[in-house]
């Protein structure tokens, strides 16, 4: 049988494998390398380019999170919030941008 310590849930403030998360904070900066070049490069329109950046701010943000975490100045439930936040921020500029854009 199971100890009930094992049994809780996760309440967020456990540090995951720190060499996990510096390994996903570099998949995040490179992934954000990516689709910042695909704007540079005209591969899409406006809109898209735009779409393009809004990721890699928040792919940029998510690897800077990781690090954070990783570091032990945030816990799991602050870069879920934060990146949340950023998320919605990111959508919303896009969609007023291309809002702009059509008028």
């Amino acid at each position: 049988m199971k100890n009930a310590e094992s049994l809780k849930p996760d309440d967020g403030s456990s540090v995951p494998n720190r060499r996990s998360l510096f390994s996903l904070a570099g998949l995040f900066i490179l992934m954000a390398l990516i689709c910042v070049f695909a704007g540079l490069e005209g591969l899409a329109d406006e809109g898209l380019s735009l779409v393009s950046y809004a990721f890699a701010s928040a792919l940029l943000f998510m690897g800077v999170g990781s690090i954070l975490v990783a570091r032990g100045f945030w816990t799991t439930n602050d870069f879920a919030r934060w990146t949340g936040i950023v998320f919605l921020g990111d959508l919303a500029v896009v969609t007023l941008l291309l809002v702009a854009a059509d008028s």
